[in-house]
């Protein structure tokens, strides 16, 4: 029966997106401004073709740039606001290596550039 085979495949993509996931949030893989994908197959132990699929299909991003963009952006947001740090440094330490991409990304998730994020989000009085 095709539902089967649908349901295993469904099965396999959830584990292996529990377990991306989990690198990327544990050992911070984004901060690695070469990650790729096979880098990241590898990491977790898969083929490429099924990280991918993973990241497209299963966890909802439509490709690997805006899978890194997702952590990358968090983090920033944390810093951001939690942190004094200058926000050139950031930009690098969460794994970017042009401000300018750093910079486009961020204002097409937030609508603000970082400085603006920070001057509205800022916890400090």
């Amino acid at each position: 029966a095709p539902d089967k085979v649908d349901d295993e495949q469904f099965s396999r993509e959830r584990k292996l997106s529990a377990q991306i996931k989990g690198v990327m949030e544990k050992e911070k893989l984004y901060h690695e401004s070469s990650l790729t994908v096979p880098v990241l197959a590898a990491h977790v132990a898969s083929q490429e073709y099924l990280v991918r699929r993973a990241i497209n299909n299963h966890m909802g991003y439509r490709n690997f740039s805006e899978f890194l963009n997702h952590y990358r952006i968090n983090e920033t947001i944390q810093l951001l606001s939690e942190t004094d740090d200058p926000i050139t440094s950031i930009g690098m330490d969460v794994g970017y290596t042009s401000l300018s991409s750093f910079y486009k990304a961020f204002k097409t998730t937030h609508g603000v550039t970082p400085k603006q994020y920070r001057a509205q989000h800022s916890e400090k009085p």
